[in-house]
């Protein structure tokens, strides 16, 4: 068995393009089945007490692979070999234990002979926190010639150094993502808009709180293609000019912030936009880079109430953060108590439990600290 050199290089970029991300593994393990004259693949995962299909598998029966992870992974022969042998090993089953003892084993008759998986040649590609990470690509099961030929281990061992590179570019790039990952979740969280841009100006992330006020389509909006507009023209010019100046920089090269007021086709109140240049230690945060962060605040959001972090900071009762949150919009007490339909009284009691708690004296007191504590996050969203 034998491959030319361009599907030798054929196979090298498969490699390389699943370790990047660009094709999944089972992609490359299907091209290393028809290379090898196999039947079926896997990419598996030994720990001291555990062994299973982890990472991809091709042409194997989904109940094989399901029942060696619940419990026949423990007993297989060949993982166990793998699992002691360092990384860079090519072994082939027929060298490690012979037909005759195979076929008295348990694991041979109720697992690979049920299923009928043949023999194979298997390579250890890495081991990291102790756990053995390696590869095996199987025969028919009633091929009665060993699958460990010379050109068949030669071809593993050549292919062998490639496969743990893409998966150390990888596992490299999978925790380079992580922290930007989690940086993603906290802005979703936000009660304001955030739009991420790229560096052409197009939308690469929108939170939910952005998505909610563009599909009002209230002054500004969105188009298929992910680039923002704003209605009205004044606007709309100065909106692209900030964003390219803060994406791309000036005449000088230098990229900087700014805002503008977006009017609102409707009655309501005008939105605000905040765009600030990101730099290019966050400019990774998506699938494709962002180069600026558009803030949208939106005055009449009220879908914020940081209930829980009055109750934190100030020991404040559910009634009372209720009549404090009523207050600080404004009405009188006499229009609180009527919204929340409790007596006049009632509300002047909780109203000075809350200026005691607090240590404010009025209501305009109030709602200036309600104002300082609305950073936008919501606190009582639960995290998924």
């Amino acid at each position: 068995m034998a491959i030319k050199l361009e599907e030798f290089s054929k196979l090298l970029t498969g490699i390389y393009d699943a370790g990047l991300g660009v094709i999944p593994w089972e992609n490359v393990l299907n091209e290393l089945v028809m290379a090898f004259g196999g039947n079926a693949a896997a990419m598996l995962v030994a720990k001291p007490d555990l062994r299973y299909m982890l990472v991809a598998n091709v042409g194997a029966n989904p109940e094989a692979v399901q029942s060696y992870n619940d419990y026949y992974g423990r007993f297989d022969i060949v993982a166990n070999t793998i699992q002691h042998s360092s990384a860079g090993t090519v072994v082939c089953g027929r060298q490690i234990i012979s037909p005759a003892e195979r076929r008295d084993s348990m694991f041979y008759n109720e697992w690979v002979k049920p299923y009928e998986v043949g023999d194979g040649i298997a390579a250890t590609l890495m081991q990291r926190k102790g756990s053995t990470s390696w590869i095996i690509i199987t025969s028919p099961f009633h091929s009665r010639q060993s699958f460990g030929t010379a050109n068949r281990v030669k071809l593993m061992q050549q292919l062998l150094p490639h496969i743990q590179q893409s998966l150390r570019i990888q596992m490299r790039v999978e925790e380079k993502q992580l922290p930007y990952s989690d940086t993603l979740g906290a802005l979703a969280r936000l009660s304001h808009g955030v739009v991420l841009l790229s560096e052409k100006g197009r939308a690469v992330f929108i939170n939910p709180a952005a998505e909610a006020i563009l599909n009002q389509s209230d002054g500004l909006t969105i188009d298929k293609t992910g680039y923002l507009h704003v209605v009205h023209l004044p606007e709309r010019t100065k909106l692209k000019k900030i964003i390219g100046i803060a994406c791309k920089g000036n005449d000088q090269g230098l990229r900087y912030g700014d805002c503008v007021r977006i009017i609102r086709s409707s009655c309501r109140q005008d939105l605000f936009g905040y765009i600030v240049p990101l730099g290019t230690e966050v400019s990774d945060l998506t699938e494709h880079s962002a180069s600026a962060m558009l803030l949208i605040i939106d005055p009449e959001n009220d879908s914020f109430t940081p209930s829980r972090t009055l109750s934190e900071l100030f020991n404040l009762t559910p009634a009372e953060i209720r009549v404090a949150i009523h207050t600080a919009k404004g009405g009188g007490l006499q229009y609180v108590a009527d919204q929340l339909s409790i007596s006049l009284s009632t509300a002047r009691i909780h109203l000075q439990h809350v200026f005691e708690k607090t240590g404010t004296h009025r209501q305009a007191d109030l709602t200036r600290l309600l104002l300082t504590l609305h950073a936008g996050i919501d606190m009582d969203k639960d995290l998924k």
